[in-house]
């Protein structure tokens, strides 16, 4: 049984309004988007609680819990599909896997004379620091500074426990940075395999709405990855999240 707590006006539409709607269900409250509603602020069936429950189930029911969209098995078979089934590593230290977008290991981001041969303008560094035992790569600012490439670094480390999610939005916006402005992006790791191709994955997903098995399909057709077990995760969250997101946005601008 629902019952009817509170609601209030979220964006008005010609007479009908969308509102935020709070129930009570099995004792426990849930948070429900109802369209049905008319210029009075009021809902059109108030009069009893069995009605309401009626228009409140009829309207909602896009809004049901869903099964996640994505598994970290499913993109794990999209890695190994191309080798058979198994993982493989890269044959080349930098591809390009999406246009004027390079992911490579970190000897090519060291390298400037290749940086430049590739005419490379940004450069995001996704195992930033000194820690060599964490497979992390020391450059900063300073140290493309007499090249003009811009740059970003990412502390992370390359394990299933490390919470990369954070840094997605401030990567994907970077390298958007450098696409719009007509310049080549590399992002970069100790073998290009990981935490580089988990942000170029999120930059897809966030930036080129792709959803997280398309933006893997289109990153593993040109090169090998494995982005480790919580990276996948994380993916995973970021692809349900994004999902809910543009299903609202399109439900409220209808």
């Amino acid at each position: 049984m629902l019952h009817y707590v509170t609601s209030h006006s979220v964006r008005q539409k010609e007479e009908n309004k969308c509102v935020t709607v709070l129930f009570k269900a099995e004792g426990k409250y849930q948070q429900r988007i109802v369209f049905r509603f008319s210029s009075s602020d009021r809902p059109l069936a108030v009069g009893s609680t069995r009605s309401f429950q009626a228009k409140a189930t009829m309207t909602t029911s896009w809004w049901r819990q869903r099964p996640s969209l994505c598994t970290p098995d499913e993109l794990k078979e999209i890695i190994t599909a191309p080798s058979g089934g198994y993982y493989a590593l890269p044959t080349d230290p930098y591809n390009e896997v999406y246009p004027n977008v390079y992911i490579s290991d970190g000897t090519t981001a060291l390298c400037t004379c290749v940086l430049r041969r590739l005419r490379v303008t940004y450069v995001l560094n996704a195992a930033q620091g000194k820690d060599k035992w964490y497979n992390l790569i020391n450059t900063s600012p300073a140290f493309y500074k007499d090249t003009g490439i811009e740059y970003m670094g990412v502390e992370a480390i390359d394990m299933s426990s490390f919470n990369l999610e954070p840094y997605f939005q401030e990567a994907a916006d970077f390298i958007e940075k450098g696409l719009d402005s007509g310049g080549k992006v590399l992002v970069h790791c100790r073998q290009g395999i990981s935490r580089s191709a988990t942000l170029v994955l999120a930059f897809l997903m966030i930036k080129r709405h792709l959803t997280a098995q398309e933006a893997m399909r289109t990153v593993r057709s040109k090169r090998e990855i494995i982005p480790n077990d919580g990276f996948l995760k994380q993916l995973c969250l970021l692809n349900d999240k994004l999902t809910k997101e543009r299903r609202i946005n399109s439900f409220i601008s209808y």
